[in-house]
């Protein structure tokens, strides 16, 4: 009974760490990604990589819940977990219905996705422009 137990805790851990793939449920032009029972869908996205989308990704499938919807815990976390891998300020914005976002967050972010988990909008975005290069240099005109 007490190896059943850790075998069932072990494999919680691994669909909650989104270890193991999701299921693709393709639906028309729709993509949706069901982690056992937590649906996600990405609606809209400006500017973000393959590799951005899988980590925010994760990071709802780690840290999401909607019973503290408006505790802001989730969004700290996701967007602390965005910080900690691709660096610079990551904002993210958790709403009830994914389809009444209003910000002025898309205006200014060079890089921002709307996410539907489970009928609730998850949005991240990266404030400001990203770094450049380091053999990036500036124009210099002397008028």
């Amino acid at each position: 009974m007490l190896f059943s137990s850790l075998i069932a805790l072990l494999l919680i851990s691994l669909v909650k760490s989104a270890a193991l793939p999701p299921k693709v449920i393709l639906d028309g032009p729709r993509t949706i990604h069901d982690y056992s029972g937590m649906k996600i869908e990405v609606l809209e996205q400006v500017g973000m990589e393959p590799e951005y989308l899988d980590r925010v990704e994760a990071a709802i499938v780690e840290n999401f819940t909607t019973d503290k919807i408006r505790s802001g815990d989730a969004s700290m976390k996701i967007s602390n977990a965005m910080e900690r891998k691709f660096g610079g300020r990551w904002t993210v914005v958790i709403i009830e219905d994914p389809y009444l976002l209003y910000t002025t967050i898309p205006k200014r972010s060079t890089a921002h996705a709307l996410f539907d988990v489970n009928g609730a909008g998850v949005f991240v975005g990266r404030e400001g422009w990203p770094k450049q290069p380091l053999e990036w240099k500036p124009n210099v005109f002397n008028g």
